[in-house]
């Protein structure tokens, strides 16, 4: 590791001290903060702790380079023949979602835009050996299994994928759940021989060979499938059967008949029971199949729109909730922020139930609203018809918590108003006077 690579990752040292960095933060913040930041722990005692202890630190950052967390790994032999987590990453806080979050996005971003593809990796050490390989491109999940949440994050950069993950079982594994996530965008497959990562393939060749094997060892998805999900024993007839019918279902879905050609070509080559003619009419039934299927969907889509009633007045409030919902829907980094908001909730209950589909999932697919409720699709809709820019502009999402929270206020001075009523009718003049005052002193604090 060079001082260049350490000062460009800023990469450091966590003391082997009990609490060293606490010590330290006590001077500038208070408990709760330092509690809140996701770098200590409490004892059963109750006594506040570092979270990490004797580990090279790697700062984690937002797709703006703000640090929001970090990751410690051991490096002692002490600590690996304790057989210690190698990993150790800040636990989820307000602004730290590894669910979300991508390893050196904030600097891989631009050279994104000029490569116009984003590879990823399984650790922070494989983007480091690719970053010494030439490619700057590079980000890697934070400890975690790709996500929903994570695509959706890689599409505001790129529209292309390059997954490099490790040759392992384990690692194959991990590209097969991926592509299932990454099956809206292009994707390519590095697959590192003598299952090894891009750290370790760096250390036995060299930087230049693995900017080559990077840059040129690329297969589709489709060659992917074919390796991945070939039977161990290709002479069982029923292994045959079983592959041809999910393999046939990757070479339709791929937009060439070029290369449609060309893998059942390939597959044919080593079936023993199979030749070229009886995989293309395999593939041809899945094509006609998945035409017949997108046929449906448009129909069911189009049902859809006709059916919804047409839209009833909102109230202020509702108004305001479908602003926020909207942008909330369309802004990753925003519903991110709010998923984070333990005790967030809209009031308009439909928006309330859409948005625990979204919080969940981190987005809501045409399956999704299939299973909603008319009122429920009636609502989806009618918030994506709200006339919003598509950036959002500085100080908006307060605006619109503000205009949320003055309704809310109206609402609870409307409800005083009928209790200070009903007090006075009933002739409980004390608790009518009482309440009108603090009637009063609301509608001051709103001026």
């Amino acid at each position: 590791m060079t001082d260049e690579l350490i000062t460009y990752f800023k990469i450091g040292l966590a003391p082997n001290e009990y609490d060293y960095l606490y010590q330290a933060m006590l001077k500038k913040y208070d408990e709760d903060t330092i509690i809140n930041s996701g770098l200590f722990n409490l004892s059963d005692n109750n006594s506040i702790y570092d979270a990490f202890r004797n580990r090279i630190m790697f700062p984690l950052t937002d797709e703006f380079g703000h640090i929001i967390g970090f990751s410690g790994r051991i490096w002692t032999e002490e600590d690996i023949s304790k057989k210690l987590a190698k990993y150790k990453n800040t636990r989820s806080t307000v602004i730290f979602n590894k669910s979300y979050e991508l390893y050196h996005l904030d600097k891989a971003k631009a050279a994104a835009k000029k490569e116009y593809e984003l590879y990823l990796m399984e650790g922070f050490m494989d983007v480091i050996a690719a970053y010494r390989a030439g490619i700057p491109n590079a980000v890697a999940s934070m400890g975690t299994a790709l996500t929903p949440e994570h695509v959706k994050h890689l599409r505001k950069f790129t529209k292309k994928v390059i997954l490099t993950y490790d040759g392992d079982k384990a690692g194959q594994n991990a590209i097969a759940k991926s592509l299932d996530l990454l099956s809206n965008m292009a994707v390519e497959i590095v697959r590192i021989p003598g299952q090894m990562d891009p750290d370790e393939f760096i250390k036995e060749n060299s930087e230049e060979e693995l900017k080559k094997l990077l840059k040129q060892a690329r297969i589709s998805s489709a060659e992917f499938w074919i390796e991945h999900l070939k039977p161990e024993n290709i002479d069982n007839l029923q292994a045959e059967i079983d592959y041809v019918e999910k393999i046939a279902k990757v070479i339709a879905a791929s937009p060439s008949i070029t290369a449609q050609n060309t893998y059942i070509n390939k597959v044919a080559e080593f079936l023993p029971d199979f030749d070229y003619l009886q995989l293309e009419q395999a593939v041809n039934n899945e094509r006609l199949q998945m035409r017949s299927q997108i046929s449906e969907q448009e129909s069911a889509k189009q049902q859809v729109l006709v059916d919804l009633p047409v839209t009833k007045q909102l109230t202020a409030l509702t108004k305001a909730e479908s602003q926020l919902f909207h942008r909330l829907l369309h802004h990753d980094y925003l519903l991110n922020e709010f998923r984070n908001r333990a005790h967030f909730k809209f009031t308009t209950p439909e928006l309330q139930e859409l948005y625990q589909i979204l919080k969940t999932n981190g987005e809501i697919n045409a399956y999704d609203l299939s299973q909603l409720s008319n009122q429920l699709q009636e609502t989806y809709y009618r918030v994506l018809e709200e006339n919003l820019p598509e950036e959002i502009s500085e100080g908006e999402i307060r605006q619109i918590e503000d205009q949320i929270d003055k309704c809310l206020q109206r609402q609870e001075m409307r409800k005083q108003s009928k209790a200070i009523r009903e007090s006075s009718n009933h002739g409980d003049v004390d608790t009518a006077v009482e309440g009108l005052a603090a009637l009063i002193a609301q509608k001051r604090n709103m001026e």
